[in-house]
């Protein structure tokens, strides 16, 4: 015996079974089994059988002094157990197990809810049981000196010692490191193991004796005995079947428990019916350590710890998980199990969320690898696409994974398509196909509506066509949604399956935090500094790329410093500025740290490669590498230094879309665009410049492939956007006014300036030749056409027909430079639609020429205004479908149809305004008077009867159809305001005017 109390003693361990562990000296075990409540209703069988064999293993196996309590185990003796003897024998240096076995409950009393321990009556009251308040034990264990305590409780409701002061579980990782085991040995490790949750009872015994009859050890002699489920569960694990997977002879409070959850709920379930479900949490004094037992008679096997490098960081900044980075990937397990359900069960899966929620790391981390170990084998899971540039092109190249009979090329048909996945399921009847299709965003800031509906149309119909077996997953900011959910195609889809990702909670940010940190077993020297990045983006939607920004940073802090101690530092923290200024910092110490104003200079231009605006908000920019590339070899030199600077800072990545092979570059989320506000301004500076140059990026790629294709190639010869190309190009200060300002122009015109610039550009390689040949064969046409004009003006009248021609090409250059003014202005507009849809209406009004004419007719200004008006109306459609522009010219018919939405709206002087300016003909002019007056406002009458004479007056002789439509309107008008005289006036004047009729 090694030392007593009145009520108990601690009997000393088996001497082959201890073990030194870390630095411990002791290892003490009390468990208490009540038995006894002075009701043999209430009596429990199994608590002395746990106890005593409990007991038993823990000494002969594990090196444990032991001290049971079977008898008479009342609240006063646990009382004087815990407050007067345990503290006196145990030190900082030992470790303390407390179990016990018996009856638990729950309930609300003057402090709230609360659990509490029966224990054996007193001699007072020998009828009814003692009740020890759950809190009130923990408070006679706080003073405890031990550094690792574990108390396990076996009864109902135990899961109720919780609201002790305790925090949730954090699961580690199931490979145990050399350094990560001497760190839970040596920090704090306080838990608690539970047999059921707080509103659950815990068997006593299965039906029949099931499963509780279990003897000590297996084959050892002992008498079998009945045992709890848990019990019989935990003596099971004790002996070594709790390390189950790893194998490294080390058993941690948490494989206990996973052990014990997976071997009784199932098993309690199945053959009870009955719900118990075993928990562990650490207590408020549990720091970062781990309770720990080793496998019986075996020594611990642990591998090196992982090397600490820059390509070994646990986190990935502002990039998104991949299905390679599953082990790193954590926050998210419900989420992703929610999204597996939702695939299994529907064909399109629009997955949702705010711009950093995490959709991407969800369905590339969680779902693919969920669904390529279904046991099962149904999924064949296909590389996931983007649908930037071309995204008919990557379905194509997609659906070629296959490989079925006939490999498609990329101008396949949609029937192409069709019969593609219709072969692969006929070769696969019992399996199913999921395609990923992230960043579907891509499909408005990236490509065209026309493009953007085909593509649509092309992946219903192969959906369709593959009768079930095809499962489409499509990742989508939720600020895109509207462009989406009212497609007609899409509808029968769309909201059945839509997911939405909700922000982390505390927990999920915790997790994300430490769970790669475990495992690659890195440490953060406290609680708080865990706590602190927490609260810095708790409150903050969308900020987890800045979160694993500011870890990833924090890591690399640590790296560089050169220390071995593995650990983060809440110094380290402060240094690179939190979560709210690590990116920032970041970004302008490269910008700072480049070698000159020069690569400064290249650095903007590639950022503004990088950024678009949709409806007034920034996004990033998906480009492809040879889009980087520039006529000057100095430039194409800096380019790549800069790339590499940013990308090793993490701030760009690459990508190689294995589909269609091609190299991409894009900043690592849009949260860098949001931040970096040096960006902003770059672009807000050159956003005119920068909406010319997408444009003309598009036509010129597609001039090059034309070129190499066929040698037919259209150049920007006659849009009025080639001078401002030209101007970006060869820069040239018109400063003379008159006749001198006009010469300077047109001298231009005819001998441009074609030769590659001294100076860098926002345009590339590609986008110069293009607007140099473009510039070039317009002043081939100019000098043609002058020259002509000399040779016939010339004969008829001298020399009069240069100074035509002159002229004439004055006033292509004004109408030109208008044109080019009024296309800005409607990029202003388009830029303004969902941010300012009153700004963006009235921008694309000044783009368009009034009555008299002052500036050339621009379709786009009039696509500009459609577009404008459509956002101003909460999205109700227009007569006609928005197009790009250089796709459709929308004309009076939708002006018209513009004009009646905004009478609908109640915005009568807008709707005159439009009308006045732009309606020309009879028909579209009187039907939209009689829209306004129709709506009965008295005060409108004069305005739009005086409208339609002026417009009379105006085009009288013009057209006689027009003039004898408006005044037949007239004279029915005055007729009905009671001025006869004046309608038998009209009539008169139509009668002369058509004396036949």
């Amino acid at each position: 015996m090694m030392t007593q109390s009145p009520s108990c003693e601690f009997i000393r361990p088996d001497p082959q079974a201890v073990r030194q562990l870390g630095d411990f000296r002791h290892s003490f075990a009390v468990l208490m089994g009540v038995t006894e409540y002075g009701n043999e209703r209430i009596c429990l069988r199994t608590p002395v059988n746990d106890v005593e064999d409990i007991a038993g293993l823990l000494r002969s196996l594990h090196g444990y002094h032991t001290s049971s309590l079977t008898r008479s185990v009342t609240v006063d003796v646990v009382e004087q157990i815990f407050t007067c003897w345990l503290p006196e024998i145990v030190g900082k240096d030992d470790r303390l197990l407390i179990y016990f076995a018996g009856h638990g409950i729950a309930k609300d009393d003057d402090t709230g809810p609360n659990g509490y321990l029966l224990f054996s009556p007193s001699v007072d009251d020998p009828t009814r049981p003692g009740q020890l308040r759950m809190a009130q034990l923990y408070d006679w264990l706080k003073p405890l000196a031990c550094r690792h305590l574990l108390l396990i409780l076996d009864c109902c409701f135990a899961g109720a010692f919780r609201w002790s002061s305790t925090r949730n579980l954090v699961l580690t990782s199931p490979i145990l490191y050399k350094e990560r085991f001497a760190r839970f040995l040596r920090a704090q490790a306080w838990q608690v193991l539970t047999s059921a949750a707080h509103n659950q009872q815990a068997l006593d015994v299965f039906p029949g004796d099931l499963l509780g009859a279990r003897s000590m050890y297996e084959g050892n002699g002992y008498e079998e005995r009945l045992h709890s489920p848990f019990a019989a569960s935990l003596l099971e694990a004790l002996q070594g079947k709790a390390d189950r997977d790893a194998q490294d002879n080390v058993i941690t409070a948490t494989k206990l428990y996973l052990y014990l959850r997976d071997a009784i709920e199932p098993g309690v379930e199945e053959t009870a019916r009955h719900l118990q479900t075993p928990g562990l949490w650490p207590l408020a004094r549990h720091e970062s350590g781990e309770y720990i037992f080793l496998v019986p008679n075996r020594d611990a096997v642990l591998p090196s710890d992982p090397q600490l490098d820059a390509a070994n960081n646990p986190w990935r900044g502002l990039s998104s998980y991949d299905e390679e980075h599953q082990r790193l990937f954590f926050g998210r397990k419900k989420v992703t199990e929610a999204l597996k359900e939702q695939v299994e069960t529907h064909l399109l899966i629009p997955v949702l969320g705010a711009s950093g929620s995490g959709k991407s790391s969800v369905v590339k981390a969680g779902l693919l690898p969920l669904l390529r170990g279904d046991s099962s084998n149904t999924w064949q899971v296909m590389e996931p696409i983007r649908p930037t540039g071309q995204p008919l092109h990557r379905l194509t190249a997609a659906l070629n994974q296959l490989n079925v009979a006939e490999t498609l090329n990329a101008e396949a048909e949609d029937f192409d398509l069709q019969r593609t996945i219709r072969q692969w399921c006929d070769a696969h009847p019992t399996r199913k196909l999921l395609l990923v299709i992230d960043q579907f965003e891509e499909l408005v800031t990236e490509t065209k509506v026309l493009e953007r509906k085909h593509f649509l149309a092309a992946l219903v119909g192969v959906i369709e066509a593959a009768n079930g077996a095809l499962h489409v997953v499509v990742t989508l900011r939720s600020d895109f949604e509207s462009y989406f959910d009212d497609d007609e195609l899409l509808k029968p889809y769309w909201k059945q399956a839509r997911t939405l990702i909700p922000s982390l909670t505390q927990d999920d940010l915790r997790d994300v935090i430490e769970g790669p940190a475990t495992e690659k077993a890195v440490y953060f020297d406290s609680p708080e500094l865990v706590n602190a990045m927490i609260n810095d983006v708790l409150l903050n939607p969308g900020a987890l790329p800045l979160l694993s920004f500011t870890l990833s940073e924090l890591y690399l802090r640590y790296i560089k410093e050169g220390r071995a101690d593995r650990t983060l530092t809440k110094e380290g923290y402060k240094q690179i500025g939190g979560v709210a200024g690590s990116l920032r910092r970041r970004i302008e110490e490269v910008y700072q740290n480049l070698c000159d104003d020069a690569h400064r200079d290249t650095m903007r231009r590639v950022a503004l490669r990088m950024v678009s605006f949709e409806g007034g908000e920034a996004t990033r920019r998906r480009v492809m590498r040879h889009e980087l590339e520039y006529p000057s070899s100095e430039e194409n030199q800096r380019v790549a230094t800069v790339l590499k600077e940013l990308v090793d800072a993490r701030l760009l990545v690459t990508s190689s879309d294995k589909v269609v092979s091609t190299v991409y570059i894009e900043p690592a989320h849009d949260r860098l665009v949001h931040t970096w506000s040096q960006l902003l301004e770059w672009y807000k500076e050159a956003a005119s410049v920068v909406l010319v140059q997408r444009r003309v990026s598009v036509v010129a790629y597609e001039w090059e492939h034309a070129a190499a294709k066929d040698g037919k190639a259209p150049l920007w010869t006659n849009d009025p956007r080639l001078s401002q190309l030209h101007q970006v190009l060869a820069p040239q200060d018109y400063d003379r006014t008159g006749w001198p300002g006009r010469f300077q122009r047109i001298r231009r015109g005819i001998f441009p300036t074609t030769a590659v610039p001294k100076e860098p550009t926002l345009l590339n390689d590609v986008e110069t030749r293009f607007v140099q040949a473009s510039v070039t064969a317009r002043a081939r046409s100019v000098q043609r056409t002058i020259l002509l004009s000399i040779l016939i003006m010339a004969v008829l009248v001298g020399g009069s027909g240069l100074i035509w021609a002159l002229r004439q090409e004055a006033a292509r250059q004004r109408d030109s430079s208008l044109a080019a003014d009024s296309g800005r202005l409607a990029e202003e507009a388009l830029q303004l639609v969902r941010a300012d849809p009153a700004t963006a209406v009235q921008k694309s009004l000044s783009a368009l020429p009034s009555v008299v004419g002052e500036r050339p007719y621009v379709p786009y200004a009039e696509y500009a205004l459609s577009e404008a008006l459509q956002g101003s109306q909460e999205r109700q459609r227009l007569l006609t479908e928005a197009r790009a522009p250089s796709e459709v010219a929308i004309g009076e018919t939708s002006v018209a149809v513009a004009a009646s939405q905004l009478v609908r709206l109640g915005r009568i002087d807008e709707a005159v305004s439009l009308a006045t300016r732009h309606l020309r003909s009879a028909q579209a002019l009187t039907a939209f008077a009689d829209e306004v007056l129709g709506r009965g406002d008295a005060t409108r009458q004069a305005t739009i009867i005086a409208l339609v004479d002026d417009h009379l007056w105006e085009n009288e002789g013009k057209n006689t159809t027009d003039d004898q439509v408006l005044r037949s309107w007239l004279e029915r008008r005055y007729v009905e305001l009671g001025q006869p005289a004046k309608a038998l006036e009209l009539a008169e004047e139509r009668f002369k005017a058509s004396p036949t009729k």
